[in-house]
């Protein structure tokens, strides 16, 4: 469900680059397929197209806290995550 959601993603992306809800729900798809990295990537892009939008930034410290989380339990048990 999640890879395809962020398959459709790309590509409406490809006919529009600038489609900002595009961008938000791949990275919602990209962070349930734990791709954080390429989910906080695909907010920070769009928060260059659009800085003020609100949705962007809330979802940019869920995804970045889950992704420091991530990172940090990696960290002290490499072989549990």
């Amino acid at each position: 469900r999640f890879q395809e959601a962020e398959d459709d993603c790309t590509k409406a992306l490809n006919l529009d680059d600038r489609y900002i809800k595009a961008y938000s729900r791949r990275a919602t798809a990209r962070k349930e397929l734990r791709k954080l990295r390429d989910s906080l990537e695909n907010i920070e892009f769009a928060l260059r197209l659009e800085p003020q939008n609100e949705e962007l930034k809330k979802q940019r410290v869920d995804v970045k806290s889950l992704f420091e989380k991530v990172t940090f339990f990696t960290l002290i048990k490499p072989n549990h995550i």
